[in-house]
């Protein structure tokens, strides 16, 4: 489960001269030759050109500790090479599992394939271990009648010592911060206008002015340095006029590689605008941010804007999201959704295009995001949500009323949880809190099943509680450092339990706690400090689901019920981010007393906090 789903996750290493191991090939094969993998990491290849044959070693460090290597192996079966045998358009192909001891592991996995091609059997050997952070994957491929010589090869592979498992760190000496605790402030103020006229969304235009906080950055002339997206093509007629001294509002240079040079105008503000060919490569667009579907698209994450890049060196951490104003011009058939409802239209075009414009949202919010497609508004109990036309729920009411309902118990614990959000339904996404926005996937089926019905082994009404819990502990009060995702993640999981019970669902919140258990007791022992576990642990063992959950369970016992409400709702009130040691700061000012042991314990260690039943035995 974790090639696929994590290499965007992978952290970057660097590329040694020589291969980090040693392994005697047969007569006939190179030597190993370095080579740039699907995700940054170590690929190392040797190639047999008479049988012919192919050895090719990869070593990736995954920022997820607790992944199996049969996990990683059946991912690959279920997804990568049934793809690959496609792909390659062979016949008679057949993919089978393998296990056992490997390369000094006692637990390895992997896969032997067959297939023909060119009227000949040929077989692949896939071996897989992982220790920690560390995925070593050796894979041999050749002519079946060769089988045995690969298997062999194999055999003699020995992972290095430069792989091999870190020890586990017992505590968290950083408390819960770490560099991406550092908040950085953002670079100026961004009006973009993103263009997806063309009825085809063969591409998109975009264009930024942006206005630099620092005032000599701000100064008519004052050059930065921009890193584009990989996506984007520079739109070279108007840099043309641009060079040509045509619009003496801005003055763009292309540079090397994924870099430009913008001098601010006399208005002191640079402009930059640009193409992004979104058809032509889908599969790479979302990587970067921008889903394309069914006639629409939404620009997610913000890989797809281009970003101005920092003067010299400086400190990593996390930027806040700047202030921004969106328009967007689309066809005049469609919708254009954001944060909130657009306070301008304007038709072009012969009334065929629409121009929106959306009002400003302020600095430290959310980076960019908008939804654009064919969208109809259904109301719930009090609000108006926006229902893709082409989803699949032909009677969301009865959902987007429990979620309101739902959100007037969690308003009820925590008052300053309220304010302005809609249903926004779109394919193939994650769900998603953003500014205004819970974002729902359409084909994870939420608002066209009964509530009562049973999905991963809770109602779905149970999962609505998630999201509106996740929804409420991640966009107006945001985590940051390492330990975020406990502060979002598992924070949401835990006030949605206590939503369910405020809304006279005992025994469902009952069923979730009852999850959490069973989760944690299957999972074994936590494989580090629960504040250094990442967000990709919600798409492998999912502690942040179950143990975290727990952990705030218990601090509502130590601390007492009533007290940690009163916290967690004058942070909201507050807004903005925070650190588990703004927590304990916070509680140790309610309580009068010092929680620096148990923090120590439970958040920054791996101790199990004490369960009621173990209380009560001692």
């Amino acid at each position: 489960m974790l090639l696929r789903t994590a290499a965007l996750l992978l952290l970057a290493l660097p590329a040694p001269q020589e291969p980090p191991f040693h392994l005697d090939l047969p007569a006939g094969y190179g030597p190993f030759q370095s080579e740039d993998g699907p995700a940054p990491g170590e690929v190392w290849v040797a190639t047999d050109p008479a049988l012919p044959a192919r050895l090719r070693v990869e070593h990736y460090r995954v920022e997820s500790l607790g992944a199996r290597a049969e996990l990683v192996a059946r991912s690959r079966q279920q997804d990568f090479w049934p793809g690959f045998l496609r792909g390659a358009r062979v016949g008679n192909s057949v993919i089978q599992p393998w296990s056992g001891a490997w390369a000094g592991q006692e637990e390895a996995a992997g896969t032997r394939v067959l297939y023909r091609q060119r009227e000949r059997d040929w077989v692949i050997l896939e071996r897989i271990a992982v220790l920690g952070r560390h995925l070593v994957t050796v894979t041999w491929e050749g002519p079946e009648a060769e089988e045995g010589d690969g298997a062999a090869l194999l055999g003699r592979f020995r992972i290095p010592e430069a792989w091999q498992a870190e020890p586990v760190p017992e505590e968290d000496r950083e408390r819960g911060a770490g560099a991406a605790a550092r908040r950085l402030p953002a670079r100026g103020a961004w009006e973009i206008l993103v263009d997806v006229s063309d009825f085809s969304f063969q591409e998109v235009r975009v264009e930024i002015r942006f206005a630099a906080f620092d005032p000599a950055e701000a100064q008519p002339g004052a050059a930065l340095e921009w890193r584009l997206p990989p996506l984007a093509e520079v739109d070279l007629d108007w840099n043309t006029a641009l060079r040509e001294g045509r619009d003496p509002q801005a003055r763009v240079a292309l540079l090397q590689g994924d870099r430009c040079r913008v001098e601010a105008d006399e208005e002191g503000l640079h402009r930059l605008r640009y193409r992004l060919p979104v058809q032509a490569d889908a599969a790479r667009a979302r990587a970067y941010g921008i889903v394309p579907g069914p006639e629409c698209l939404a620009f997610l994450d913000p890989l797809w804007l281009a970003v101005p890049l920092p003067r010299g060196k400086e400190e990593t951490g996390w930027r806040e999201p700047p202030p921004w104003r969106l328009e967007v011009r689309l066809p005049s058939h469609m919708a254009a959704l954001s944060h909130a409802s657009p306070e301008s239209e304007v038709l072009e075009d012969e009334a065929r295009v629409r121009r929106v414009g959306f009002p400003p949202l302020a600095r430290g919010q959310a980076w960019p995001f908008v939804f654009v497609g064919r969208y109809r508004e259904v109301r719930g109990l009090e609000r108006r949500h926006w229902i893709r036309v082409a989803a699949k729920a032909t009677q969301p009411r009865e959902a987007l009323r429990e979620i309101e309902r739902l959100d007037q118990a969690l308003t009820g614990l925590w008052p300053g949880a309220r304010r302005p959000w809609r249903v926004l339904t779109y394919p193939g996404v994650p769900d998603r809190s953003l500014p205004g926005v819970l974002l729902l996937d359409e084909e994870a089926g939420w608002l066209d099943r009964p509530l009562d019905s049973v999905v991963q082994g809770v109602t779905l009404r149970t999962g609505l509680a998630r999201r509106l819990g996740a929804h409420a502990f991640s966009v107006r009060l945001r985590g940051v450092g390492s330990a975020s995702p406990w502060l979002s993640l598992s924070l949401g999981e835990y006030a949605a339990a206590r939503l369910l019970e405020a809304a006279g669902r005992e025994a469902e919140a009952g069923a979730l706690r009852t999850w959490w258990a069973e989760r944690e007791a299957a999972l074994g022992e936590l494989p580090e400090p629960l504040s250094l576990l990442p967000w990709a642990d919600l798409t492998g063992p999912r502690w942040l689901l179950c143990r975290g959950p727990r952990v705030w369970e218990a601090l509502e016992r130590e601390a007492g019920r009533e007290t940690l409400d009163r916290v967690l709702d004058a942070r909201l009130q507050g807004g903005g981010t925070w650190t588990t040691e703004d927590l304990r700061r916070d509680l140790e000012a309610a309580t009068g007393r010092s929680l620096e042991a148990w923090f120590r314990a439970h958040v920054y260690g791996r101790i199990p906090p004490p369960q009621p039943e173990a209380a009560a035995g001692g």
